[in-house]
């Protein structure tokens, strides 16, 4: 007999936005309602109330594959030909398409199907596996471009120049298109990044 999981992970311990683990357990029970799915899966991770699930805490899912998370290796050795694996969106459970491709595939191998339940797709139609590997693909280049970011901000500091937001009274600034070319400019004059300054 099938069951259902559930999966959440949090990047960072105390993350307070909408991906909090109380919140992605919510939807996880809202939507498990909703789709009269089979009962929950027997095991959970250590401190979990409910059974099925799964929680990675304090985890990057850019850096770390699923099946090297400690609760995701656990779910993957837990889960059986045609159970259910809630997950509160892609980039909970996947920021890397090779990881996505990897474990996606092999589920539906097996008939299990994966449900995201923040994008609206499941991944027993191929519609759904279709848009959830573009989402992969999405949050595999967000990751990117942030590290870029993060490199680009440090080569900054280092050549001796303020980074981070303007603050007006209590009020945040951005940094704006201007300091973004003065910053470019800047790198590009040292070598420090290899394409040119716009």
């Amino acid at each position: 007999m099938s069951s259902t999981w559930s999966y959440a992970r949090v990047s960072h311990r105390n993350s307070l936005d909408g991906y909090s683990l109380e919140a992605q357990d919510i939807a996880a029970r809202e939507r498990w309602e909703m789709l009269s799915l089979p009962d929950w899966g027997q095991f959970s991770s250590p401190g979990e109330k409910r059974r099925g699930s799964m929680v990675d805490r304090a985890v990057s899912a850019y850096k770390i594959k699923m099946p090297d998370r400690p609760e995701g290796r656990r779910l993957m050795e837990k889960v059986q030909d045609g159970d259910h694996i809630l997950f509160y969106s892609v980039c909970r459970g996947f920021r890397n398409l090779a990881d996505w491709a990897h474990v996606i595939d092999g589920w539906m191998k097996r008939g299990i199907t994966a449900h995201f339940i923040k994008n609206g797709i499941r991944t027993d139609t191929a519609a759904g596996w279709m848009i959830g590997s573009v989402m992969a693909i999405y949050a595999q280049w967000k990751g990117m471009i942030i590290a870029e970011r993060h490199k680009l901000a440090k080569a900054f500091r280092a050549a001796g120049h303020q980074v981070g937001y303007e603050r007006k009274n209590s009020g945040h600034g951005t940094i704006g298109d201007e300091m973004s070319r003065r910053i470019v400019g800047i790198l590009d004059e040292r070598k420090i990044l290899p394409m040119p300054a716009r």
